[in-house]
Parts: structure tokens; C-alpha cells; sequence
């Protein structure tokens, strides 16, 4: 699965610990292993590469101190040998061990995995012994190390500090066509290093075959038996053409006739998938489904939370979620190292994504600068789509403009309200045969108060006239069934409905979040 989803056409593995009794098979990949040469099941390596790929096998390199699984692939320009390699920690390894090995090569090669050796050359924290040696046969040969610069070994002993021990060392390789990478999907104590090389190879043609094993001959015989006519007239040479002719078709037809019966395809049409009992559909055919989840649920989103709890985070950006939204926060004095922050971040999510089948909508993802100059921060992608840039945007309800004056918020909301209101007259108008008590319990409260207390936590950082907008349109449905009919002043409100009415300075963004949630 992870060769697979990572797209890996050769996978280099040390320390298989096999014998020869020891197996190794996956689908759509041919194996090769070196085995330690005292048949004990420690050290070793293999190699994996993909059958469409032309190569074939070198003979192992396999001392106590240095174990190599090589194998050549056909390139176009020209061959380049590749090397699983395993060196156990306890042998001391000279340099003119690596020089023998490095001899065994040829002249291109790219070798790879657990070298046991530490330099700062290739990004390790100190400098050992074996490491020095090592290094002092790559500078020999004019070698190229290329390793991410971070931490490989994980070692489980909390005394001990990750280290730099994988790494690929090459010959005659064009350093600006490659890439590494780390991959910490695995559960060994050795992150997987990938490494991204653009060359041409030769790929295997399958050879042409008229049949494979899933050939039915059975049935082939029998469509050929009942649709030939033998009482055909042959008495011309039109009429013997024309019946070469049709036993030509025939014989083709039949090779491509389909596996299953017309009627079964009738009767099992291939677009249906699923459905829940007492739902019916024109064929009528149900196949039930045991467990869902209706949408709209409570237990819809704790599910999404616990599909996406690892949802990749990054160091300078802070993360949003509630169930399948995401915001993500990018601060910066500068416009330029925001975005990149931003960006960087967004491409360890689109990773994220295709690992876990996951699509995002980003029609309707935007890019939102808030800030009070003028200047805007560059355009992010997602899955190679740019992210539209606007002056607003609506998180969890909320409506978060550029200048955070909260603006079209407090007037969406007043138009809300507004509705509601109208919906209400006919409860709160002069004619209503309601009393003020009904009228707090059932119209206030099941109606009115709980939009406004989604409102409210939007008072952050509004200017006075705002926050009066806002009061005036709170008090606008309370007056109209006061006995005065008269205009409510915000403190009578607080008094008569018992809802403290928070002013500009009384909510934290953290609470509008919160609260929103």
C-alpha cells in the first residue's frame, strides 16, 4: 500500500534479517535480497522494483562488514546500477573497505539506506569514526551524498539522540534532476528517504498474447457451436467469400462476447450502490445498507474529527477546525513570508489529502488578507488550483472582513433579524392577544434571543456605531409589546430579558470561535 500510494518504482530495504528460508513477495514488484553471509537472520537487505521496468540482477555484495543488494536498469542514455546497502555498527570499516565496494559498481550508480555512519557532510550531528572513513572515500571518487539534512534514526532509548544515519551517495548522477524527501508514515525506528530522480528508462513490453488464464475455452466452443450455420449454400464464389466472411466475425465476436448474461445485467443495473430500507427505486433491487449516519447529525462531524485527528500542523500557522472547516491563520509583518508560510503549510495538507482519498472544495476556499494597509499577500494553491483572494470571508458563521470592523457581519445579521421580526409581528404586533410573560417565554426565547446570541460574540473590536446598529435592531421587536410601545433603551433590555449585551471590549477572538463552535 505504501509503495503504491507514494508512487515508490524502486524500493531499497536494509536490515531484512532473512535467511534462506525466508519469502519476500509483493504484487506488481519483483524481489531481489542479499543475505548476511553466515545464514543467520540478522543484516541483509532487498530490493524492489517494478516488473515494467527493464532490468536485471548484479551479483550481491555480501561481507561481514558491508551487505549490497545491486541490481542495473535499462536508461535510455545508459545504464545506472542501484544498491540497497546495510553495514552493521559493530565492524570498523576502512576506507579502502568503501573503495572495494564502490569499485563493484560501475561507472553510475546511485546507493542507498542504512550506512551506520555519521559526518557533517551529509547532515549527521557529529563526526565518527566510520563517517570519516566514509567520507574520505567519497571525496577519493568524487562522489555525491544526498541526504534531507534531518534526523533518520529514531532510536527508542530516550538517553540516545536521533541522528542522520540514511542517506544516498551517487556517481554520474545529475545532481539538479533530483530530490529527497522524508516520509514518516512507517512505524520502523528508520524514516523512509525518497529520493526523486528525472531519467529516462526502458520500460518491458508485454509480449502480444491471444489468450491469458481467465480464457474460458468451454464457452468460447460453445458460442462457436450454437451461432455457426452449416446450412449454408457453397455453390458460388460469393456465396463461400461470404460465409469466410461471417465465420471470421464469428469466431471475433465470440472472443469479445461479455462475461456476463444480458439478463443479469438487466436485472442488476451498475448504477445502483446501495440504499436504506422503505426507499424504493425503479428496479426495486435493495441491497440494505446496516450502519449510517444521516446527514445533519451530531455524530457526523465526531466522526470526521476522529478521521482527520492527524491532520498535518505547521509551526507557523495556526489551525481551525470544526468538523469538515478549516481555517488556517498565517501572521507576518511582512505580506511576502506570511503567504509562504501559508503555502508551505498547505502543501503538507494536499499530501495529506492524497494519502487519505480526501477532495477538497476549492471552489469554495478563500484567501482573506486582514490587515489595515493596503498591500495584499500573494496568491497560495491548493492541489495546484489557485485559492481566489476576497476582502471577507464566512467562518462558522461569522463574516470576518479585511479591517475586522465586523461591518457586514452586524448587517447580515440585522437583515436576520429583520426577518424574524416579520415572522413575529403577527405574535408581538398592537393586536396580539399575547401577555408580555408568553410572549418572553415562546417569541423571545425560541426565536429571536438565539440568533442574536450567535451575534453577539461579533461585537469584538466594533466601533460605537456599530454596537448602536446592533442595540437598536435588539430593542426594535421588544418595544413593540411594551404597554408604552415606546423605544427601549440597551440597559432596559438587559433588565427586562436578563441578556447582558457585551460591548466592544467584552469579547476576545478567542471567544468568537469558542462561542461559534
Amino acid at each position: 500500500m505504501f509503495l503504491n500510494m507514494n508512487k515508490i518504482d524502486i524500493a531499497l530495504i536494509s536490515e531484512t534479517r532473512f535467511t534462506s528460508k525466508s519469502f519476500l513477495s509483493v504484487k506488481g514488484y519483483t524481489t531481489y535480497n542479499t543475505n548476511h553471509p553466515s545464514g543467520n537472520a540478522h543484516g541483509g537487505t532487498a530490493v524492489l522494483i517494478k516488473c515494467n521496468i527493464k532490468h536485471h540482477s548484479l551479483e550481491p555484495f555480501a561481507t561481514d562488514k558491508i551487505q549490497a543488494t545491486l541490481i542495473k536498469v535499462s536508461g535510455k542514455s545508459s545504464d545506472i546500477t542501484i544498491a540497497a546497502v546495510y553495514c552493521p555498527p559493530k565492524h570498523q570499516i576502512l576506507r579502502e573497505d568503501y573503495r572495494h565496494f564502490f569499485s563493484q559498481l560501475g561507472h553510475r550508480y546511485i546507493i542507498g539506506d542504512d550506512w551506520n555512519a555519521k559526518h557533517l557532510f551529509w547532515g549527521s550531528r557529529l563526526i565518527t569514526t566510520r563517517g570519516r572513513q566514509l567520507y574520505q572515500a567519497v571525496k577519493e571518487l568524487n562522489l555525491e551524498c544526498l541526504s534531507t539534512g534531518e534526523p533518520t534514526y529514531w532510536p527508542t532509548d530516550p538517553r540516545k539522540t536521533p541522528d542522520l544515519l540514511d542517506f544516498f551517495i551517487t556517481k554520474n548522477i545529475i545532481i539538479n534532476n533530483t530530490s529527497v524527501e522524508s516520509d514518516l508514515d512507517l512505524t520502523s525506528d528508520h524514516s523512509t528517504v525518497i529520493l526523486n530522480v528525472n531519467d529516462k528508462i526502458i520500460s518491458n513490453e508485454a509480449p502480444p498474447r491471444l489468450y491469458n488464464k481467465k480464457t474460458n475455452w468451454e464457452e468460447y466452443r460453445d458460442i462457436i457451436t450454437e451461432e455457426t450455420q452449416l446450412t449454408v449454400s457453397l455453390k458460388t464464389v460469393q456465396e463461400v467469400e461470404q460465409a469466410i466472411e461471417d465465420l471470421n466475425k464469428l469466431i471475433h465476436s465470440a472472443a469479445h462476447a461479455p462475461r456476463m448474461r444480458e439478463h443479469l445485467t438487466e436485472i442488476i443495473p451498475s448504477h445502483q450502490f446501495g440504499f436504506r430500507e422503505g426507499h424504493g427505486t425503479i428496479e426495486q433491487v435493495h441491497r440494505l445498507v446496516d450502519v449510517w449516519v444521516p446527514q445533519g447529525s451530531i455524530l457526523g462531524p465526531v466522526l470526521y474529527l476522529i478521521y482527520a485527528t492527524d491532520l498535518p500542523a505547521y509551526a507557523s500557522t495556526t489551525t481551525a477546525t470544526y468538523a469538515d472547516d478549516t481555517a488556517i491563520l498565517s501572521t507576518h509583518e511582512n505580506q511576502d513570508s506570511a503567504s509562504d508560510s501559508l503555502q508551505q503549510h498547505l502543501n503538507l495538507i494536499e499530501k495529506w489529502l492524497r494519502q487519505w482519498q480526501i477532495k477538497a472544495n476549492t471552489d469554495k476556499s478563500v484567501q482573506v488578507t486582514f490587515t489595515l494597509r493596503k498591500k495584499t499577500c500573494p496568491p497560495v494553491k491548493l492541489c495546484n488550483v489557485e485559492i481566489p483572494q476576497t476582502d471577507d470571508g464566512k467562518y462558522l458563521g461569522m463574516h470576518l472582513d479585511r479591517r475586522l470592523t465586523w461591518r457586514k457581519h452586524i448587517w447580515t445579521k440585522r437583515k436576520q433579524l429583520d426577518c424574524k421580526l416579520r415572522g413575529m409581528y403577527w405574535l408581538i404586533g398592537r393586536k396580539s392577544q399575547l401577555s408580555d410573560a408568553i410572549f418572553l417565554a415562546e417569541g423571545w426565547g425560541r426565536r429571536k434571543k438565539p440568533l442574536w446570541a450567535v451575534h453577539a460574540p461579533g461585537h469584538t473590536g466594533v466601533s460605537d456605531s456599530q454596537t448602536k446598529t446592533s442595540e437598536t435592531t435588539y430593542c426594535s421587536g421588544e418595544s413593540l409589546k411594551l404597554e408604552s410601545y415606546k423605544a427601549m433603551t440597551p440597559t432596559s433590555v438587559r433588565g427586562h430579558f436578563g441578556m447582558e449585551m457585551p460591548s466592544a471590549r467584552d469579547c476576545l477572538w478567542v471567544s468568537l470561535l469558542d462561542t461559534s463552535a
